[in-house]
């Protein structure tokens, strides 16, 4: 980004800078980072937030990160950039979204809330693979009426189809767009990858 010709003061590209680390226990959505406008940005940003897609693209490593911005005004008639939860990319020969293996067990359950006898074994904002225990357990060609259990509690409706078989007992599937877009799955991810590259972001 060219500092000279930004719209965000120093402050504000150096609260950014810091984005990579901020904590995300106790949000309540996936909005990361507010900045008030004021004075002669008002204008200019409000022309922006009219555009479908407002963006902002920053690059870590071998990493990519596609934030969505959006502008939105309190019931007090004040304007704020709100920035939330990125796209990851890996970038290389062939662009990629981002995949990691579960720190921590994930579960998957019924719509009626029985546990399944699926294990994930990595996970993107574009697919997932599960990991089939026993023959005597059936594989799913379709992800319908499947639940993914997040570590803060909270329950993501997976909907995707069977893309492979990638060895005996794992298969994987491509995620549908709403799943791919939840804001949940973003924010999982995203905290994912803060934890896992933290040291290196240091």
């Amino acid at each position: 980004m060219d500092k000279k010709n930004t719209i965000l003061s120093k402050e504000e590209l150096d609260f950014l800078s810091k984005l990579m680390l901020l904590p995300s226990e106790g949000t309540s959505s996936s909005n990361l980072l507010d900045f008030q406008i004021e004075g002669n940005q008002l204008e200019f940003l409000q022309r922006l937030g009219l555009a479908d897609k407002l963006q902002v693209v920053a690059n870590f490593g071998h990493h990519r990160f596609v934030f969505p911005v959006k502008m939105i005004t309190n019931e007090n008639g004040i304007t704020n950039l709100s920035f939330f939860a990125p796209e990851i990319y890996e970038e290389g020969n062939q662009q990629r979204l981002w995949r990691v293996s579960p720190q921590q067990s994930l579960t998957l359950q019924s719509e009626d809330g029985q546990p399944l006898q699926y294990t994930v074994k990595d996970i993107s904002a574009s697919g997932i693979s599960l990991g089939i225990a026993g023959d005597s357990v059936k594989i799913p060609f379709d992800l319908e009426n499947i639940f993914l259990k997040l570590p803060d509690n909270s329950l993501l409706p997976l909907c995707g189809q069977l893309t492979r078989f990638i060895d005996d007992t794992t298969v994987a599937f491509k995620l549908d767009d709403d799943c791919a877009n939840h804001d949940g799955l973003k924010d999982y991810l995203f905290k994912m990858h803060r934890d896992k590259y933290k040291t290196k972001l240091i």
